[in-house]
């Protein structure tokens, strides 16, 4: 048992204790506002130093204070950056503000210049202004304080982290061609003449001569890679109506609810929510529940197409919905780290100051941030993919990738099926 003394009260700090002590740690902790002298495993967290305990100073910002704009300048000590850092802590920054900062994803309220989608861009955030967008950084501070603990109190008994990895795919699209009607594929095939890529045509004319298989159907491939490795996988199932942004088969496509039914015997399934769905409930409403009708289960995770969200709306319509589990944390420009973890969360409503229900899991790897973005190839992706793996395991974290149905075209995504079996290769070692 370890106690956390704080002079005032506060939801910020019981959020970022519970996630410290009790998900991170494993720790029975109890959060007192009533200083007792003692000799247990005590942390003081206020502006006056006792005789025991370990130290750290507030910052303000878990008494809803503005953190001051050097606060958020980080100070990088052994290629690590701390926030809130102050000379009197015995950490040296008080990281329970720095924690708390990431996970709530407090700059992503502030005011911002939205890309062109409306999402908070990577290139607004700390992590990338200050260059630790690579880094897992609350982990690598609460395993400095772990150490910081295990020195003062011997007797502590952490729990047991372990790294894991688990694979998730998005279904976009579903079929290249299979599921679409005669006039959508002639449409398709002249674009890719304009395009250049008449070199294209020949599958399009093979499927439709029932030659060849549809380019993205490799759903067997994935569930046998999923069984050879033991690795969890789920799939993020577009299930909607054609739409702006939207191209997935239609909701009643007979192709598409075939294919859910199969993927659930193999897999977790869960809800892809349009691209409209971050803006209007009562469409993502529909769309879960047409998705739990067709596989007869009830739909608990999701992942915004396009990781079109807006804090807190968004997360709050996804609650209302009934979804306990979101894998929408990370960005489609740019791997990494975005909320500085890679190990799940709750998600802390900063409109309202309370802890919800719904459990954040942050992504590290997006194929297409390599293909899109990058503009490189699966083989030269795989050194970046690597060391994200080496952060990951170094701190015992849990790793999620991130696939896309169009990844496994091996025409036009050369290398992304091998480097997928790799990622899987590499995470068993």
């Amino acid at each position: 048992m370890i106690t956390i003394y704080s002079k005032k009260k506060s939801p910020r700090l019981a959020y970022v204790c519970k996630f410290i002590f009790h998900e991170f740690f494993g720790l029975n902790y109890q959060l007192i506002h009533q200083y007792t002298d003692t000799h247990a495993p005590l942390i003081n967290y206020s502006e006056t130093k006792q005789p025991n305990g370990i130290f750290i100073l507030p910052s303000g910002l878990l008494d809803e204070e503005i953190p001051e704009t050097e606060q958020l300048t980080p100070k990088w000590i052994n290629k690590i950056p701390y926030l809130f850092h102050d000379s009197k802590s015995e950490c040296g920054f008080d990281i329970f503000s720095a924690v708390f900062f990431c996970l709530s994803r407090y700059e992503e309220y502030n005011s911002y210049v939205p890309d062109s989608h409306g999402r908070f861009p990577a290139t607004e955030s700390i992590a990338y202004k200050h260059n630790f967008l690579h880094l897992p950084v609350v982990d690598l501070w609460l395993l400095e304080l772990k150490d910081l603990l295990i020195k003062k109190f011997s007797d502590l008994n952490f729990g047991d982290r372990k790294f894991k990895f688990h694979s998730t795919i998005d279904i976009d699209n579903a079929y290249k061609f299979q599921g679409k009607n005669i006039i959508r594929l002639a449409g398709a095939g002249i674009k890719e003449i304009l395009a250049g890529k008449s070199n294209r045509l020949p599958r399009r004319i093979n499927f439709l001569f029932k030659k060849n298989n549809d380019p993205f159907d490799a759903y067997d491939f994935q569930s046998e890679t999923s069984k050879k490795f033991k690795i969890p996988l789920t799939y993020f199932v577009l299930f909607t109506f054609p739409g702006p942004f939207d191209n997935s088969l239609p909701a009643t496509s007979k192709q598409l609810k075939q294919l859910v039914r199969k993927l659930k015997s193999n897999a977790q399934i869960g809800i892809h929510p349009s691209y409209r769905s971050s803006e209007r409930i009562y469409r993502m409403e529909e769309e879960i529940q047409m998705l739990s009708n067709e596989i007869q289960a009830q739909i608990k995770s999701s992942r915004q197409h396009f990781l079109r969200f807006k804090l807190p709306i968004t997360f709050l319509q996804l609650l209302a919905s009934g979804i306990e589990t979101d894998y929408s944390i990370g960005y489609s420009t740019h791997n990494g780290f975005r909320a500085g973890t890679c190990t799940p969360f709750l998600f802390y409503n900063l409109a309202e100051e309370n802890t919800t229900e719904l459990r954040l899991v942050p992504f590290q790897i997006m194929d297409s941030v390599f293909y899109d973005q990058q503009e490189i190839s699966a083989q030269e992706a795989m050194k970046e993919i690597e060391g994200i793996v080496a952060s990951v395991k170094s701190v015992k974290g849990q790793l999620f990738s991130v696939w896309h149905d169009r990844s496994f075209d091996e025409l036009d995504y050369p290398g992304w099926r091998e480097t997928y079996l790799k990622l899987h290769q590499l995470c068993s070692e």
